[in-house]
């Protein structure tokens, strides 16, 4: 796992240095490998057996993390010159960086659906799923990525839409039955 990493983090220093530019798809699965998820859930589960059956959930919480990590840090590395999920969506459907942010929370939805339907492993698969929560959990925290998003120009718009979705999640009792 960790030579994978270095690996990809290797790879990842040689693409910037030279210039060349990923594909979606390319892109996707090298910063799945890049994002120290999977070395960090090698060493929670560590003492536990073996679980190849749960790879689907460590890659979907890998890449739930990383897209979030991309979502929050694309002002910022669009300035430093780097791509991220966002700056390679943009390229990949040639649109605005708006549209690729709003393509990126949809990926990053269905990733989360993937996590969801994929949860079937009892402890282990909660165990994974602390690990994803508390990673998320620190990227709304943190005050690494504060150049705003690169849709930081309608914030309005965006709480009214979640207002909006939320008000029939609510139960009678303040509960919010949705993720």
């Amino acid at each position: 796992m960790y030579r994978d990493f270095a690996e990809a983090i290797c790879t990842e220093a040689e693409l910037r240095a030279s210039g060349e530019r990923l594909g979606l798809d390319d892109y996707v699965v090298l910063r799945r490998r890049t994002i120290t998820v999977l070395p960090v859930l090698a060493v929670i589960e560590r003492a536990l057996p073996e679980a190849r059956q749960l790879d689907g959930l460590r890659n979907a919480t890998a890449d739930i993390i990383a897209w979030t990590n991309d979502l929050r840090s694309a002002r910022r590395e669009l300035e430093e010159g780097t791509d991220n999920l966002i700056t390679v969506l943009a390229r990949h459907h040639r649109c605005s960086l708006a549209e690729a942010a709003a393509k990126a929370r949809t990926m990053l939805a269905g990733r989360m659906d993937d996590f969801e339907q994929g949860g079937a492993g009892g402890d282990r698969a909660e165990l994974i799923r602390r690990a994803r929560d508390g990673s998320l959990a620190w990227q709304r925290e943190t005050r690494r990525n504060t150049t705003g998003s690169v849709t930081s120009g309608e914030p309005r718009r965006g709480v009214r839409a979640l207002a909006r979705h939320l008000a029939v999640e609510v139960d009678a009792t303040g509960v919010v039955d949705d993720r």
